[in-house]
């Protein structure tokens, strides 16, 4: 499928001070086997460059922008999306020890406490009862469905401790357990946050939405959404923005500068439109 995104970038001066220095770095798209992509336009011109875990992000350089005053940043993205099923090797045992660039993806951080008591145990249990690292993902995958409820917005991302006691969540609190469990059984994986769209008639609605990456020995990193039970598998609705595996959160818009007024603001969200050119 053939999709556009735009973003829109709001940034406003309110203060009575020159702004000078002032950094936007935006994340744009993140590329994987299901996606890829292409900015078409981005004015002001930005830099674009790939960083960590596969994501694209835009930055965009302003040596003053002068008090009282505002600036529109806009980026049209191309992205060419597919539904995609991976087959997983049955062969591979359960305790595979994992190279050494893989290792920052199993620690335990902030929302995927691996550390926790009840998580710890609960990998244990998975471990022991699995005959192979797919067993493992299949066994993990299932008791995320069976524990946590499906709410469809949380005010807060409670993180996979507070989740696993609550027994509910929204796709965030599904993700961070998934990741959680299986970092706890050593296995790499990471949270992917995009857009979840859903085509109408005459327009697009879309939500933000978090999945997961697990690492699969041979085949690689392979998509996994517990929220809405994609295993080994992601469709062409699934709009990849940024990835965090390094880190447990990372925002999507960074603003900075280096010296003037304190009152810099930016638009609260910068999706300007989706649109489908093409089935």
């Amino acid at each position: 499928m053939k999709l556009i995104l735009d973003l829109e970038n709001i940034i406003a001066n309110h203060g009575a001070k020159d702004v000078k220095k002032l950094l936007l770095r935006i994340s744009l798209y993140a590329v994987d086997e299901h996606q890829d992509g292409v900015v078409l336009l981005h004015q002001p011109k930005m830099r674009i460059k790939n960083l960590g875990d596969d994501n694209i992000y835009g930055f965009l350089k302003i040596k003053k922008l002068k008090a009282s005053t505002g600036l529109i940043s806009i980026v049209r993205i191309g992205l060419e999306t597919l539904d995609v099923m991976f087959p997983l090797p049955k062969g591979i045992k359960k305790n595979v020890k994992i190279s050494h660039h893989l290792k920052n993806y199993v620690k335990g951080t902030e929302y995927w406490e691996i550390w926790d008591s009840n998580i710890s145990q609960t990998a244990n249990e998975i471990f022991k009862t699995s005959k192979s690292y797919v067993d493992i993902l299949e066994n993990t995958f299932t008791f995320v469905h069976e524990r946590l409820k499906l709410k469809s917005k949380m005010k807060e991302r409670l993180g996979a401790a507070e989740a696993f006691k609550r027994r509910e969540g929204d796709c965030d609190e599904f993700s961070d357990l998934f990741i959680a469990l299986l970092r706890a059984n050593n296995i790499p994986s990471r949270r992917v946050v995009g857009l979840f769209i859903t085509p109408k008639e005459r327009e697009i609605s879309w939500e933000y939405h978090a999945w997961c990456e697990v690492w699969v020995p041979i085949v690689g990193w392979i998509p996994f959404d517990p929220a809405l039970g994609f295993f080994a598998s992601i469709s062409w609705r699934h709009l990849s923005r940024v990835k965090m595996g390094l880190v447990p959160d990372r925002p999507m818009r960074i603003i900075k500068w280096s010296s003037g007024g304190n009152h810099v603001e930016l638009n609260e969200n910068d999706i300007k439109n989706v649109e489908v050119i093409k089935t």
